[in-house]
């Protein structure tokens, strides 16, 4: 079907130096036959391990364990990126440090 409904899935990665994993990538899903679409890179982005969507709009949250903040060296941080309804590719909005080393989850609360 080639107007089927489809959602963004967004995915997070850790990566070391030997490989290639840069960031935040993004796949359709076809929500009516349940198929992935090519895997893009969405930003790059050090280490976004945790992802979490805002539920009023087109946000989406990072956590990461490495990184800097006001261009300074930043242990963990947390990303916040805007999507657009025609481009999967995330812009970054704002950037606030966890304060601490390991960035274990994350969560949107009202």
């Amino acid at each position: 079907m080639p107007n089927a409904p489809s959602l963004p899935v967004f995915i997070g990665t850790s990566s070391n130096a030997n490989d290639l994993n840069r960031g935040i990538y993004t796949v359709r899903l076809d929500t009516v036959t349940g198929e992935l679409s090519v895997l893009t890179l969405a930003v790059e982005t050090p280490n976004p391990g945790f992802l979490a969507a805002h539920p009023a709009g087109r946000v989406i949250y990072s956590s990461g364990e490495s990184g800097r903040v006001d261009g300074r060296a930043a242990a963990g941080a947390v990303n916040a990126y805007s999507y657009g309804p025609v481009s999967d590719r995330l812009t970054a909005i704002n950037q606030q440090p966890t304060g601490g080393l390991s960035v274990t989850h994350l969560a949107v609360d009202a």
